[in-house]
């Protein structure tokens, strides 16, 4: 799992009861313990528990995914400051 696709950052996967998610969205008990679970866990209990987080969603399917990507990006040698962003950033740039 790579950092920019966890499930505690995933907007998506929030069924939180308290209505602090999207409007509209399910309210899931099970959901919410499962993520919590996920949150809660050791570094070696991690897989474990977001494989059940998985499976879970997967039967409920709050959202489809439609499309994913990521963008490639090639960049001169001698180009320097580059920032590690999801998104291409034009600050902080030079040329040596």
């Amino acid at each position: 799992m790579t950092a920019g696709y966890s499930p505690l950052t995933n907007l998506g996967t929030n069924m939180a009861c308290d209505r602090n998610n999207f409007a509209g969205w399910p309210c899931d008990e099970q959901a919410e313990a499962l993520r919590t679970a996920f949150l809660e866990a050791t570094e070696a209990e991690r897989p474990a528990a977001l494989e059940k987080l998985h499976r879970y969603l997967a039967q409920v399917q709050p959202y489809r995914v439609l499309g994913q990507y990521d963008q490639p990006v090639a960049f001169r040698s001698n180009v320097s400051g580059l920032l590690t962003s999801p998104v291409i950033v034009y600050w902080n740039i030079g040329i040596d």
